[in-house]
């Protein structure tokens, strides 16, 4: 815990303790700040997800998603300000919930900068951070995320497993989950269409049946 009390602290520095002097130091200072460095000066972005603001480096996401790169890089009119520069400016992204988010944070930060316990916990948390990096393109996260959710280790049935293999390119799970599929007795029905889709539900179809 900080120590605001401390005497050292509350001292002035003697060499700034004439205005002058502070004058001087603060201009010897901006005069020898030429550049920006390309990697490690870092801007940052203010998302709001369900209300909740989230402020992350901006680069990260753009190297890692092409969604975010090209979202980063429309035009903004020089009248407006930019969006997700400021809390009261927020980006917002709708559709998606906050603890989603949090998740797929968890797994972006966590190989560069955060502790393990920021990853998910469950096959379920992990399936929330897979079906953002389909969605956003985060490609090598999606891949290693799927790594950590086996077909077998998801409780749910194989046709809610082959609708979610489909919808969130979990290519690993359609093999055992049409295997399943073709070993049940029923054939696909109309609840069963109603969780794959249609589309989905005739090529199963002509698959399994």
């Amino acid at each position: 815990m900080c120590n605001t009390r401390s005497n050292q602290l509350a001292l002035p520095l003697p060499s700034l303790c004439h205005p002058f002097q502070k004058l001087r130091h603060i201009y010897i200072m901006e005069k020898n700040i030429q550049e920006k460095d390309d990697e490690f000066y870092m801007t940052f972005v203010t998302l709001n997800v369900e209300d909740c603001l989230f402020r992350v480096p901006r680069c990260t996401l753009e190297s890692q998603s092409q969604i975010f790169r090209d979202m980063f890089s429309l035009p903004v009119p020089k009248s407006e300000p930019l969006e997700g520069s400021t809390n009261e400016n927020p980006l917002f992204l709708p559709g998606i919930e906050a603890q989603e988010f949090r998740l797929l944070l968890g797994v972006l930060f966590t190989s560069a900068f955060g502790p393990q316990k920021n990853l998910p916990k469950s096959p379920d948390e992990w399936l929330s951070v897979i079906k953002l990096a389909r969605m956003w393109e985060f490609d090598d996260i999606h891949k290693s995320s799927v790594k950590m959710v086996p077909y077998h280790s998801v409780k749910k049935s194989p046709v809610e497993k082959v609708a979610l293999a489909f919808q969130h390119d979990i290519k690993e799970w359609l093999v055992p989950g049409l295997d399943e599929l073709a070993k049940r007795p029923e054939p696909i029905g109309i609840g069963d269409v109603d969780l794959l889709g249609l589309d989905v539900a005739l090529k199963v179809n002509r698959v399994v049946g």
